[in-house]
């Protein structure tokens, strides 16, 4: 943002109310999430906890597509092929241009797209044909298996266990789809489980 400026204030501030920053980028398909979502960790220790030898650090790279002493990514085969295929929670309507503008669908044996907190932009359903580049932002469909991620595969993804329910409002005069929006929108805008589990497990020493 603005060219790295954004957070070099972010910095600032903290460190001029006397905090010590950790800055760090984690992608959550390195600690175990079938999905590739970056995002920037800031954590601030006060600098007199900081002084007396409280540090930050950052949970150890469990999963990794490169690293062979790691454990391989968690594939979305892994993660939500033994959901029903033809599910009633995912949404129906209608694709944007912005969405056709690039791929969104990934296959069995790679991580999910990041789920954002969107029912509209949901990725695609890894099952069926892949999408197919037209010309320069403009994908298309192929074959008849073309759906969004259910509300639950999002989930899963996310790495939420089965027993977790997500609000729907409950308002009977809401529209089926802005109810499951809902939930898409609760689903996209956490922590993934198991990051948030392994950060919180092993960072503040």
């Amino acid at each position: 943002m603005a060219k790295g400026k954004v957070l070099q204030q972010i910095r600032e501030d903290f460190t001029a109310a006397g905090y010590h920053v950790d800055i760090n980028l984690v992608n959550a398909k390195n600690y175990g999430v079938s999905q590739s979502r970056e995002r920037v960790f800031i954590i601030g220790i006060r600098n007199d906890i900081y002084s007396h030898g409280t540090k930050y650090t950052l949970p150890e790279i469990t999963n990794s597509e490169v690293d062979k002493s790691k454990k391989p990514l968690v594939t979305l085969k892994e993660a939500i092929s033994d959901l029903p295929k033809f599910p009633n929670d995912y949404y129906t309507g209608s694709y944007s241009s912005m969405y056709l503008s690039r791929n969104c669908k990934k296959n069995w044996n790679d991580v999910s797209f990041t789920i954002q907190a969107s029912a509209r932009q949901a990725p695609q359903y890894p099952g069926g044909l892949p999408m197919k580049k037209i010309d320069k932002d403009h994908w298309k469909f192929q074959g008849k298996i073309n759906r969004r991620l259910s509300v639950r595969e999002c989930a899963r993804i996310q790495s939420f266990p089965d027993w977790f329910e997500f609000s729907d409002s409950g308002k009977d005069t809401v529209s089926r789809a802005n109810r499951l929006n809902e939930k898409y929108k609760q689903i996209g805008n956490a922590v993934p489980v198991i990051l948030a589990e392994k950060n919180n497990s092993s960072s503040i020493m």
